[in-house]
C-alpha cells in the first residue's frame, strides 16, 4: 500500500498529523508493504533528523533518476517507522508545460492560470507517481501482489491520475479532507453550497482565482476507485463542489503514537522525558523573556493553525482576548502558533532567552520571529484593533509564535506536540473546518479544548455526546454572528483563567478521543479499500458486467450472480428492476437514476452508479426497508411500465 502525501515527513497541518499517527497501525499490519511517499525537500535541513536514509535500493534509486525523478529511499522517525520515499520534482519545472499539457489531454485538467502554490505540488504528485511506478515494477508486479495508492488532498492528486493511466491493477483510493472551493469561499465569509449563489463550482473557482486547484481536485476525485472525506460537513461539500457523493471515514489518532512523536522525531529518546510540566515551564519563560515580565500565575491559552483569519476563527479568538482583558481577573497568555513567512528567530528575542534574568518591558511587536513584509500583519491588525498591546496595565498579553516548532527551532527546542502539553486551555474556533485535526492533537495531549459546531470534529462531539467535563467545549458558531461566538468564548476563556482546579485532568481529555484510536478507524476504511480493490480487478481484466452467464475463462473475472438469482434475493416489488437493468434504457428515463440513487444511497455510490452491481451487492436488508415504502413501490412499477413501453415501440 502507497500512502502519498505533500506532508509526509513535511509539516504543514493536520495531515501531517493524520498520517505520522496513522504509521503505526499500518506497519503492524502489512510491514514493510505499507510505503509512505512524500516530497524531498532540497535545502531544508531540518528534515534531515526526520528522515533516516537506508541501504540497498541504490539500484530503485538509480532507475528513477534516469526517469528525471531522483528519490531517497529510508524510514520516517515516527511511531512504526514507516518506509519512505521521498522524491525531488524540481527537474520538472522546465518541462512543466509538456506534464501540464498531458493533464490536460488525458483528463481536462486546467493548468492555464495556476501559479507556483499549484505548479510545485503538481509536479510532486507527478514525480511521486513516476517513483511509485517503478517501485511497483520491481517489487510489487513480480510477486502478483494487490496494490493499493491512497492519496490525500488535491497536492498529491497528480500520484493518482498517472498511476490510473499507468497501472490499471492498482487500486485508487482519494481523501479530500476539505475542498478547494470550499477553503475559498470560507476565507469570505460564507460556506457550502450557499457560496455558490447561482454560479457553477468552476464559476466559483474562477471567480476566486483557485481554478486550476479546483480542476484536479475534481479530476482526481472523478477517477479515483473510491473517493472519501472526513466528515459529514465536508461531504456536502465533496458532493456539490466535485460531482461526486464521497464515502465518510474519519480520521483517527493514536494517542500514544501523539506522545512519541517528538523523541521519534528526534531520532533517539531525549536525556530525561519531557512531561506537562516542562513544557509548561518552557513555554512561561519564553513568554517572560519576550513580555519582560513574570507570567508564572498566567493561563496558558494556545491556537494553531494556518494563518487563515476567517476560517480558523483568530478573528473571534482575538476579539474574545480582548474581552477577556477588559474584565478583571487572572492574568491571560495567548500562544498562537500558526505560522507565517519569517527568517529566523529575533535577535532581540534570542538575546533574550540567553540572558540570566527576566528583562523589563516587552519588545516590540507580537512575534518571535523576524517576518517578511506583509507576514503577520492580519493578526497584529486584530490584535490593534482588540487593543491588546502587551502593555503593562493588560490583562491579556499575545504572543504570536510564528513558525513551525521541532527540536532545532532555536526558540523552545520542542516538538509542537510536546509544547502543547504544557498549555491550559487550547482554542480552535473555527468557521470552516472540515474535520479539525487540532482540537483532536490537543485533547490527546491531555489539554481541555474548544472547537465549534462548523468542525466535522464539533458535530463528532455533539454526536456521542462529550461535554465540558469531558474536556471538551464545542463552541456555537452556526447561524449565530462572530461577535456572538466572541462572548461566548471570552467566557469559556474567562472560566478557565478563574478556576484552574475545575480544568478536566488531562486522563478525562484523552479518553474522550480514545474511540478514533487508528486501530478502529481503520476497520472503516478496510471497507473502503476493499472496494477500490475489487474495481481495480475489474479494471485489469475488463469485466464488463457484474452478472454472469456462465462459467469464466481463463483470465476472466468470477462470474456474478445469474438474472434469476438477484430475482430471487430481492423483495417482490423490486424484481422487475432486474429486467429493467439489462438494457441501458435506464439511463436515460427522467426518474431511473434518482430512484437507484433513493435505494442504494452509499452504495449507488460505491458500485459507480452500475445498476447491475447495487441489485447483486446492496445488503438485502437495506432494500427490503425501501421496497416496503408505497411510493417507492409506485415509482419501481411506473420505470418498468416506461422501460416495457419502450422495448416494445422498437427503435426510433
Amino acid at each position: 500500500m502507497f500512502e502519498v502525501s505533500w506532508e509526509v515527513a513535511h509539516k504543514v497541518g493536520g495531515i501531517h498529523t493524520v498520517l505520522s499517527t496513522k504509521a503505526r497501525a499500518m506497519v503492524e499490519r502489512l510491514g514493510d508493504g505499507y510505503v509512505c511517499v512524500g516530497p524531498w525537500r532540497l535545502g531544508d535541513p531540518r528534515r534531515e533528523p526526520f528522515f533516516e536514509p537506508e541501504a540497498g535500493f541504490s539500484g530503485f534509486e538509480e532507475s528513477c533518476r534516469s526517469l528525471g525523478v531522483p528519490v531517497r529511499v529510508g524510514r520516517w522517525r515516527v511511531p512504526g517507522r514507516p518506509r519512505t520515499i521521498l522524491v525531488d520534482a524540481s527537474g520538472f519545472y522546465r518541462g512543466k508545460d509538456e506534464v501540464l499539457g498531458r493533464l490536460w489531454d488525458q483528463y481536462r485538467v486546467d493548468s492555464l492560470f495556476g501559479q507556483w502554490d499549484y505548479v510545485e505540488p503538481l509536479l510532486f504528485g507527478h514525480a511521486a507517481g513516476i517513483a511509485i511506478e517503478r517501485w511497483w515494477h520491481e517489487f510489487v508486479g513480480p510477486h502478483r501482489a494487490e496494490s493499493v495508492l491512497h492519496v490525500h488532498e488535491w497536492m498529491a492528486g497528480a500520484a493518482l491520475l498517472h498511476v490510473k493511466a499507468r497501472l490499471p491493477a492498482v487500486a485508487t483510493v482519494f481523501t479530500a479532507h476539505a475542498t478547494v472551493l470550499g477553503r475559498a469561499l470560507g476565507a469570505t465569509g460564507v460556506s457550502g453550497a450557499a457560496g455558490l449563489g447561482a454560479r457553477s463550482p468552476e464559476q466559483a473557482a474562477e471567480a476566486l482565482a483557485v481554478r486550476s486547484k479546483h480542476s484536479l481536485e475534481r479530476a482526481t476525485a472523478r477517477e479515483a476507485d473510491v473517493l472519501t472525506t472526513v466528515s459529514d460537513v465536508t461531504a456536502e461539500e465533496v458532493t456539490t463542489f466535485l460531482g461526486r457523493r464521497p464515502l465518510v471515514l474519519v480520521n483517527g489518532i493514536d494517542p500514544a503514537s501523539f506522545a512519541m512523536l517528538g523523541p521519534a522525531r528526534e531520532g533517539k529518546a531525549p536525556a530525561r522525558p519531557v512531561g506537562p510540566d516542562d513544557a509548561g515551564r518552557a513555554l512561561r519563560r519564553l513568554a517572560e523573556r519576550f513580555l519582560g515580565r513574570d507570567v508564572a500565575d498566567a493561563t496558558l491559552v494556545a491556537t494553531a493553525g494556518r494563518p487563515e483569519v476567517v476560517n480558523k476563527g483568530l478573528d473571534v479568538l482575538v476579539d474574545a482576548l480582548g474581552r477577556v482583558d477588559r474584565r478583571p481577573g487572572r492574568p491571560v497568555v495567548a500562544l498562537l502558533f500558526v505560522p507565517v513567512g519569517g527568517s529566523g528567530v529575533r535577535r532581540d528575542l534570542l538575546a533574550r532567552l540567553h540572558a540570566h534574568r527576566t528583562p523589563d518591558g516587552p519588545l516590540p511587536g507580537l512575534a518571535t520571529h523576524a517576518l517578511f513584509d506583509g507576514e503577520g500583519a492580519a493578526i497584529a491588525d486584530l490584535c490593534a484593533a482588540a487593543r491588546l498591546d502587551n502593555g503593562a496595565e493588560r490583562r491579556v498579553r499575545v504572543v504570536h509564535v510564528a513558525a513551525y516548532l521541532d527540536p532545532f527551532d532555536g526558540l523552545l527546542g520542542l516538538p509542537y506536540e510536546t509544547a502543547l502539553t504544557g498549555v491550559d486551555l487550547a482554542v480552535f474556533p473555527s468557521a470552516y473546518e472540515p474535520w479539525g485535526y487540532t482540537p483532536i492533537e490537543a485533547l490527546a495531549a491531555g489539554v481541555p479544548t474548544v472547537t465549534t459546531d462548523r468542525a466535522g470534529f464539533g458535530r463528532w462531539v455533539a454526536a456521542h455526546g462529550l461535554t465540558p467535563a469531558d474536556g471538551v467545549t464545542v463552541l456555537a458558531r452556526e447561524g449565530r454572528t462572530a461577535d456572538a461566538a466572541a462572548a461566548d468564548l471570552a467566557d469559556v476563556i474567562d472560566r478557565a483563567a478563574a478556576d484552574p482546579a475545575a480544568r478536566p485532568a488531562p486522563d478525562r481529555c484523552r479518553a474522550a478521543v480514545a474511540p478514533l484510536a487508528w486501530r478502529t478507524a481503520l476497520e472503516a476504511q478496510d471497507a473502503a479499500y476493499d472496494v477500490a480493490r475489487r474495481r481495480a480487478r475489474e479494471r485489469a481484466l475488463g469485466a464488463a458486467s457484474a452478472y454472469g452467464d456462465g462459467p469464466a475463462r481463463v483470465g476472466e473475472p468470477e462470474a456474478g450472480p445469474a438474472v434469476h438469482e438477484v430475482a430471487a434475493a430481492l423483495p417482490p416489488s423490486l424484481r422487475s428492476l432486474v429486467t429493467a437493468t439489462r438494457t441501458l434504457r435506464w439511463a436515460w428515463d427522467p426518474d431511473a437514476p434518482a430512484l437507484f440513487a433513493d435505494l442504494g444511497g452509499e452504495a449507488w455510490e460505491a458500485c459507480d452508479h452500475n445498476p447491475v452491481r447495487l441489485l447483486a451487492d446492496a445488503p438485502a436488508a437495506e432494500l427490503s426497508d425501501e421496497a416496503a415504502d408505497p411510493a417507492t413501490a409506485a415509482r419501481v412499477a411506473a420505470l418498468a411500465a416506461r422501460l416495457a413501453r419502450d422495448l416494445e415501440a422498437g427503435p426510433r
